[in-house]
């Protein structure tokens, strides 16, 4: 074990990717100033290879049922927060709206705030 090596209990370290560190909250990571969030101006666009392109207003995707889930969030710059709560739409219920038999893995990618801060998503969706 190293000099800076952190010792966890075991159910702990097993939750603990190699080359991560445990944090408490959630360390700020973000260019420039925070956008403002305008919901009116948000569309939720799922388009591509499905049977019923939709575009949902962010009103619209609030009304959709939300879930719960409890999981662990591993950042990929390093560190780890455990026993998240993460609510809101599920890849399911939106893979309902637009519509695509079968689908038992997806790519979801999308971007927002702008050339500066886009961010690319990519996500194994299963079904």
């Amino acid at each position: 074990m190293g000099m800076f090596t952190k010792n966890y209990p075991e159910e702990i370290a097993g939750r603990i990717p190699p080359g991560q560190r445990l944090v408490k909250s959630w360390p700020v990571l973000h260019y420039g100033p925070i956008p403002k969030f305008d919901g009116t101006q948000w569309p939720l666009e799922l388009s591509g290879l499905v049977e019923n392109p939709v575009t949902l207003s962010y009103q619209q995707l609030r009304e959709r049922p939300n879930v719960k889930i409890d999981a662990d969030m591993h950042c990929v710059t390093g560190w780890t927060t455990l026993d998240n709560t993460w609510e809101g739409v599920s890849f399911k219920t939106l893979k309902e709206l637009f519509a695509v038999p079968g689908l038992r893995l997806g790519k979801v990618s999308g971007t927002s705030y702008g050339p500066e801060l886009d961010a690319l998503i990519t996500t194994a969706a299963h079904a």
